[in-house]
């Protein structure tokens, strides 16, 4: 049978991905390191882009200057 959508494997494997990117970013951060954030989250945006479409972490990150 055809497998409809993707693959739930797939998506549970980004969204610990980006969990670990989202502790990652916030460490970053509260060491004053912002740059390094923003590229960190620039890696992972493709990967993001493929859950929900958009690059919303990069915005929250911006948002948090």
């Amino acid at each position: 049978m055809a497998q409809h959508g993707p693959d739930p494997l797939l998506i549970s494997l980004l969204q610990s991905i980006g969990s670990w990117n989202r502790r990652r970013g916030d460490r970053l951060l509260s060491a004053g390191r912002f740059h390094d954030a923003v590229a960190l989250q620039r890696e992972f945006s493709g990967w993001q882009g493929y859950l929900d479409g958009g690059d919303g972490l990069l915005t929250d990150l911006e948002l948090r200057r």
